[in-house]
């Protein structure tokens, strides 16, 4: 379980996390959501021990990772997916060696390192795509690249930081697939998007952001947002 209580941090004198409350459950699929400078990216940053914050805590399985050493955050985020909209594939590796990469820095062996390396492209579907360099790729595959290597270490907690901010539709109805069946395997998935369509499409539960703040939680049941949420949604997100 992921908890986060009171948590705020600030660049100066703007406050762009505002006393966050907020609880995600093992095995759950969140989407976040919220206009640019909500406050979105920088939450998840925290999330990974990339931002400190200046007030809270960040409970992950019982354990405050605003409190580990260089040493813990390290071993945490080994256990941690993430994926970008900028995908982040080094250039001059094929498919296969961006994938393996993140294996072999762990000094994994490398008869381990070829067989996941081979499962996880299998399962995003770029076994094609192997010997291939990312500039020889869409941005579909871009991304399934990108996940294929968030997806080696076998991660609990899978995090999404508008990975189809840079894809046509149906490349981000692909990706959404691949995030829905990663979920379905056992990992928390947490999805931060601005993309309305892809939010309706899940029927999963939307946390809304706006200026630091929560403002909206609509769970999987289905009650509905609030007015003021709604309008969040349709004229800042669209």
């Amino acid at each position: 379980m992921i908890l986060f209580q009171s948590v705020t941090k600030r660049y100066d004198e703007h406050t762009v996390l505002n006393s966050i409350e907020l609880q995600i459950d093992k095995g759950e699929f969140m989407t976040l959501i919220g206009p640019s400078g909500a406050g979105k990216s920088t939450l998840i940053h925290a999330l990974i021990g990339a931002t400190s914050i200046d007030r809270g805590s960040i409970t992950v399985n019982g354990s405050d990772i605003t409190k580990f050493t260089r040493e813990q955050l390290q071993d945490y985020r080994r256990g941690i997916g993430m994926v970008f909209q900028d995908f982040k594939l080094l250039p001059k590796k094929t498919v296969y060696e961006n994938v393996a990469f993140a294996m072999e820095v762990c000094g994994t062996e490398e008869a381990a390192t070829r067989k996941r390396t081979r499962e996880v492209l299998e399962m995003v579907g770029l076994q094609n795509q192997s010997g291939q360099f990312p500039n020889q790729l869409s941005g579909g595959e871009k991304q399934r690249a990108a996940i294929a290597r968030a997806l080696v270490h076998n991660p609990k907690l899978f995090i999404a930081d508008e990975p189809t901010g840079n894809l046509d539709p149906e490349s981000s109805i692909e990706i959404l697939n691949l995030l829905q069946k990663i979920h379905i395997n056992g990992a928390t998935v947490i999805l931060a998007t601005h993309n309305k369509h892809l939010v309706d499409r899940l029927m999963k539960r939307v946390v809304v952001m706006k200026a630091g703040m929560i403002v909206g939680d609509r769970e999987e049941s289905g009650y509905g947002m609030p007015k003021e949420v709604e309008e969040v949604e349709r004229v800042e997100l669209e």
